[in-house]
């Protein structure tokens, strides 16, 4: 973006942030990442002002730190940031200066209208379904979780990998040559209810993202009693606890080496796909064993819902 475009960009949101203060008249305003939007609202804004903040514009001012020090210049006036972890906690401190009395981790939360577990488990099926959902890219491990699956599938032939995401031409053409495997699918589902209804068909959950702010498509998985193998997340392992983590439930896989914050380096891969394939593998197996979800975890899963998530906002909130 340019300067121009910028200062045009500011102009015509600044003028639609006073029509909506103007019509509504908000006693308070929540916005969504700590970027230029949010610094603007803050500037305009003769009330409170709270920010979620979500990892991802955390990586978005480390990436281009010229936008951060010209046009995010507000958050001073910001009233309060709810953060995904104690970790991010720090990032947000030392990267916009805002204080940390200022700053309260809440996590992150999901519907449990639209993710819960299957009524009953079939254990008559014979495929075991493996499940990634998200954007269809290299920055989400999507092409590496191919390469391992297609050496999977020639163990494990009743395991199926269901690619579930929005895919450009370009990342079809990348995947092609695993699509001739028919143990890998790739497609999209409408809504977040289609994917739960998948979820709760489906037995594992793959998450190989290089970055994540926090995972929550793990966390809704596991509300389906998905089994999960995901990289390792610090703010998601941050959330779901000791007894979760220590479950066997879900598997952490170490990191390659990163660079430009979601780049693997090249040299680390082979080490990763090893490390991705076997904890697959392991999470397969318990399926094939029928080890059952342990029915104990529930109660620790759906204190990351939104009613759990809306009381530590609702103790934050001044009302004025």
């Amino acid at each position: 973006m340019t300067p121009q475009m910028i200062a045009d960009w500011q102009k015509t949101f600044a003028q639609k942030i006073k029509e909506v203060l103007a019509e509504f008249k908000p006693d308070i305003i929540f916005c969504h990442h700590l970027w230029l939007l949010a610094s603007l609202v803050c500037q305009l804004s003769p009330v409170p002002v709270y920010t979620f903040c979500h990892g991802t514009d955390i990586r978005q001012a480390k990436q281009h730190p010229d936008l951060l020090e010209k046009y995010v210049q507000h958050f001073h006036k910001l009233q309060h940031v709810f953060a995904l972890s104690d970790f991010e906690c720090k990032r947000i401190n030392a990267t916009y200066h805002i204080p940390t009395g200022k700053i309260t981790v809440i996590g992150g939360g999901y519907d449990p209208a639209i993710f819960y577990p299957p009524k009953e488990h079939c254990s008559a099926q014979k495929a075991i379904n493996v499940v990634f959902a998200g954007k269809i890219s290299a920055a989400k491990g999507v092409f590496d979780l191919a390469k391992v699956f297609t050496t999977i599938s020639k163990d494990f032939p009743n395991a199926c990998l269901h690619l579930v995401g929005n895919a450009s031409s370009s990342a079809r053409d990348r995947l092609a040559p695993y699509l001739g495997n028919p143990h890998i699918k790739l497609y999209n589902v409408a809504d977040q209810q289609q994917l739960a209804n998948l979820y709760r068909r489906s037995d594992i959950f793959v998450l190989p993202s290089y970055y994540e702010g926090l995972g929550l498509v793990a966390i809704e998985a596991l509300a389906c009693d998905l089994r999960v193998v995901s990289t390792t997340i610090p703010a998601l392992q941050e959330q779901l606890g000791p007894k979760v983590n220590d479950s066997g439930i879900i598997n952490y896989v170490e990191l390659p080496r990163i660079v430009n914050q979601d780049v693997p380096v090249e040299a680390d891969l082979p080490a990763f796909h090893k490390r991705l394939q076997s904890s697959l593998e392991q999470q397969i197996q318990a399926v094939k064993e029928h080890k059952d979800f342990p029915a104990d975890l529930h109660t620790e899963i759906t204190k990351n819902s939104w009613p759990h998530l809306i009381k530590k906002i609702r103790q934050v909130i001044m009302f004025p």
